[in-house]
């Protein structure tokens, strides 16, 4: 049935075997798709040799249309086209950011230790009730992701750190918006998903531009005030 899987404020509003199923949840990932393919143009024209930066693009393009199907079929083959290539975005994004900031061991050891702490909150956490495994998962990212900040200043400077934290607080807000989705129904009935959505494609995208300017750093080019 459409409606089984996660629910959101907006699922309950439509019909049963309407398309798309979840009207505004569905169009809210446009930007997302948008950001995708802005992504790629620019990896294109600035850094057409740098493999990982084609990789999180189309890993966001496909993000986005995976959520895009699946808010719009709510079947379960959908489901996994939603959740996977943003899975995979952010463990390839902690590998590569790693990697830029520590080194390719660090790169390579961070995204397994998150996968090691999701997998146990996932497994074990939801099954005692004492943790919500979304709590685990929202502090572990914030963790690494202030390490991440840290070592971005110190070897890449402020401008490199100043985007970096505009992508984490834009995931933050992201979090927060998914989080109150429930809370909210009652005042507004389509929910706050949508808004999950656009800012966290808004956070992917930033941090895929973090990865251009350190490239860019690296390559020692001349990066002119304001890019």
């Amino acid at each position: 049935m459409p409606h089984t899987g996660p629910q959101y404020c907006e699922t309950p509003l439509t019909g049963v075997y309407s398309f798309p199923v979840e009207f505004i949840n569905t169009i809210s990932n446009f930007p997302t798709m948008f950001l995708g393919l802005l992504a790629l143009y620019i990896v294109w024209r600035t850094s057409p040799r740098a493999w990982e930066l084609w990789i999180l693009s189309f890993l966001l393009l496909a993000t986005g249309i995976g959520s895009t199907l699946w808010h719009g079929l709510r079947s379960g083959w959908a489901l996994s086209f939603d959740v996977f290539p943003g899975v995979l975005f952010l463990l390839f994004l902690v590998f590569c950011w790693g990697a830029l900031v520590s080194g390719r061991l660090i790169g390579f050891l961070a995204p397994l230790i998150l996968l090691g702490i999701q997998a146990f909150a996932f497994s074990s956490l939801s099954f005692t009730g004492t943790v919500s495994p979304f709590v685990v998962l929202y502090g572990s990212i914030l963790f690494f992701s202030i390490l991440l900040l840290w070592g971005t200043l110190r070897k890449y400077g402020k401008r490199a750190a100043v985007i970096g934290l505009c992508a984490v607080t834009l995931a933050l807000f992201a979090a927060a918006m998914r989080t109150i989705d429930f809370l909210v129904c009652q005042y507004v009935p389509f929910g706050t998903h949508l808004l999950w959505h656009i800012t966290l494609g808004a956070s992917a995208f930033t941090a895929i531009m973090l990865i251009v300017h350190i490239k860019r750093f690296q390559n020692n080019e001349k990066i002119p005030e304001g890019a």
